[in-house]
């Protein structure tokens, strides 16, 4: 399992997620934890199952509205300081549903990552956390689902 937090973000380019198709995207509000489960097309043709577990999320933001036509699959995954999305968030309105204020009074902002997951389709995931932990799936335990 590889962790990405504020010390190692550059470690975000070692997680190689292009082109896997996003299976469930599950909250966890009591742990505040967002799952995303994937499945990962391999160069030798095999595939593999894995998980996005984003730990200590304060918001997430998913567009599903398919600008470039529709797709499930990753095309690139980023993460960068908060500054940009807490920002972002700092509307009066969204403030009021996200609690930026809050966050920046009570936490520290700057332990909090940005990261952005985009779709072939030109749908965007945005999340911030303190933490990514990326692991691959033993089959028989994944949680991604193709239909519902």
């Amino acid at each position: 399992m590889m962790k990405i937090s504020k010390t190692n973000i550059s470690q975000i380019k070692e997680v190689y997620i292009h082109d896997a198709e996003i299976g469930q995207i599950i909250n966890n509000y009591r742990k505040s934890q967002l799952v995303i489960s994937l499945k990962e097309h391999l160069i030798n043709g095999g595939t593999r199952f894995s998980n996005l577990i984003f730990n200590e999320v304060v918001f997430y933001l998913v567009s599903d509205y398919d600008p470039w036509g529709s797709g499930i699959y990753v095309f690139s995954l980023s993460a960068e300081t908060s500054d940009k999305y807490f920002d972002l968030l700092e509307s009066k309105e969204l403030n009021a549903v996200f609690g930026i204020d809050r966050i920046k009074k009570e936490e520290n902002p700057d332990s909090y990552l940005g990261f952005n997951l985009l779709l072939n389709s030109g749908d965007k995931i945005i999340i911030g956390a303190k933490e990514l932990e990326y692991e691959i799936v033993e089959e028989g335990n994944e949680v991604f689902k193709e239909s519902y």
